[in-house]
């Protein structure tokens, strides 16, 4: 004051902590219908509200959201302490077309001391959306199938293993030639890209197998051949009156089980007569063109 008086209050101000917001989006860029997979990792928070950038909300701790249209969207969460403290964290969310494609890229075959044939293999996720089931098929020698259902979480870009629960037993002093798993749905759908969705290993038989298919032939032809070990591969067409065909396969090539669709549109009606040969050994038939 003018008279040199002073007062003073001093009062202690308490400053409450907010809320560290954190969460993470497992599954971003995936395609549409996209079921967000979100984990939630904030402290210090009593409640929650999600804003996913398209009018839609939740009060859920990791709600289970699904995006059904395409587009970049702002998803928000806010979180509140017990004393009402706010805090929040925005992070972009892309949902990209629908696009289901699964990819085989490894094959693997062990056989036990009593002769089973057991499988396993890798499939990569190329497409956009997660993957959540499998229906694949495994195939041997074109006699004996078997399909499973796997139940999964694969994600865009992710690698994962699989084994088949059953086991194939060949018969007595039979041998397996080969083996072809196949991809028969993603998500209980067509998979989007089918040339992916097989993969063929050679088996554990020492013999030369071939295979042409259909027969009679109507357009194109199925070769299917196991090679037991490396070397030169050739086959010949000849017509009814022993006439070479124009085509014609010769090829160097390494042990293994290999597949070839051939064109013989250009082969008239009739019967016809193939000559297989590899490193010295013939396999020889009959094939009937419509």
């Amino acid at each position: 004051t003018l008279n040199g008086c002073e007062s003073s209050i001093q009062k202690m101000v308490l400053i409450n902590e907010k809320p560290d917001v954190r969460f993470s989006i497992l599954n971003n860029n995936s395609g549409v219908p996209f079921s967000m997979d979100l984990t939630n990792t904030t402290t210090g928070g009593s409640s929650y509200l999600w804003t996913f950038g398209n009018g839609d909300s939740s009060a859920d701790v990791e709600p289970q959201y699904v995006y059904r249209d395409t587009g970049t969207f702002d998803l928000q969460l806010f979180a509140s302490s017990d004393l009402g403290c706010i805090d929040s964290l925005k992070e972009q969310v892309v949902v990209r077309q629908k696009f289901i494609d699964a990819a085989l890229t490894r094959l693997f075959l062990t056989e036990n001391d009593l002769g089973d044939i057991n499988t396993s293999f890798q499939i990569v996720n190329t497409g956009f959306n997660t993957i959540n089931e499998l229906v694949t098929t495994v195939d041997i020698n074109n006699e004996f199938e078997f399909r499973e259902k796997f139940i999964t979480k694969l994600y865009s870009g992710e690698t994962q293993g699989f084994q088949m629960n059953s086991s194939f037993i060949p018969d007595a002093g039979r041998k397996v030639d080969f083996v072809c798993v196949r991809i028969l749905s993603v998500n209980n759908e067509n998979d989007s890209i089918a040339s992916n969705n097989e993969l063929c290993e050679k088996g554990f038989s020492d013999e030369l197998r071939v295979d042409l298919f259909p027969n009679p032939i109507e357009t194109n032809l199925n070769l299917q051949y196991t090679l037991p070990d490396d070397g030169e591969v050739e086959l010949l067409f000849f017509d009814a009156l022993g006439r070479q065909m124009d085509i014609k396969i010769g090829l160097m090539q390494e042990e293994g089980y290999y597949s070839l669709l051939l064109d013989l549109s250009s082969f008239e009606r009739g019967v016809y007569f193939y000559r297989f040969t590899f490193n010295g050994i013939e396999k020889t038939g009959k094939l009937l063109k419509r």
